[in-house]
């Protein structure tokens, strides 16, 4: 997914739904997807294949605890300011959530799949 509906100077909102609740779990953003992405984060964590997909290069990652009940009510949301600077307009921006959750089918990590977004212009 590509959308160009961000620029600097706003609050970019990303929200995460249907998630295990009182689970820890991070956005991630990166900076491209090329290879040697994806990796499978169970390897790199546990030492076991998950088939939980980190799809990006990450450069930085924010740590949130998803609330609400119920398995499958968790949410998670996190607003990331954008510099009032233009020296990124056009760049490639990924993200994706990743949630530790032990009913998922690795019984380990659950991941979302990766959003691309383009930075625009100021005022899209």
């Amino acid at each position: 997914m590509c959308s160009s509906d961000l620029w600097p100077g706003i609050t970019w909102n990303h929200q995460l739904n249907a998630a295990p609740s009182q689970r820890p779990a991070f956005w991630v953003i990166g900076d491209t997807k090329d290879a040697p992405w994806p990796v499978d984060l169970g390897t790199l964590i546990f030492g076991f294949q998950t088939n939980c997909m980190l799809r990006m290069n990450p450069v930085n990652a924010v740590g949130l605890v998803t609330v609400g009940g119920g398995a499958g009510g968790g949410t998670a949301s996190l607003g990331v300011f954008l510099p009032a600077v233009t020296s990124y307009v056009g760049a490639s921006l990924f993200t994706q959530w990743v949630v530790f959750d032990p009913l998922a089918p690795s019984t380990v990590l659950a991941t979302t799949p990766a959003n691309w977004a383009i930075v625009a212009p100021v005022g899209g």
